[in-house]
C-alpha cells in the first residue's frame, strides 16, 4: 500500500462503494454485539453485499475478538513497530 492508501485506511475511509458497505456493517455487527438490525441488513444489501459477504464479515470480527481476548488472558507481548495514534481518529 502507498502511504496515502495506508492513511486512509487507518482513518476509516473505505475505498469504494463495496469497502464502505462492508466496513458499515461491520460496525453495525461489533456495536450491536451481533444483534443487527433489518435496516443494517437491507443497507447491506441495498449495497451489493451477499450472504457469502455477511458472513465473511461476522467470522473476520468473531475471529478479532476470540484473538483479542485471547492475548488479553494470555498477556501476549506486541512484538511489531508501534504506529502513532491518528489525531482525528
Amino acid at each position: 500500500l502507498d502511504a496515502d492508501t495506508l492513511l486512509q485506511s487507518r482513518s476509516g475511509v473505505p475505498a469504494g462503494r463495496r469497502h464502505a458497505a462492508l466496513a458499515a456493517f461491520a460496525r453495525a455487527v461489533v456495536r450491536e454485539r451481533g444483534q443487527v438490525s433489518p435496516l443494517d441488513l437491507q443497507a447491506a444489501r441495498e449495497a451489493g453485499l451477499d450472504d457469502q459477504d455477511l458472513l465473511e464479515v461476522v467470522a473476520n470480527v468473531a475471529v478479532n475478538i476470540l484473538t483479542n481476548y485471547t492475548n488479553l488472558v494470555a498477556g501476549t507481548v506486541v512484538d511489531f513497530p508501534k504506529v502513532e495514534r491518528l489525531a482525528h481518529v
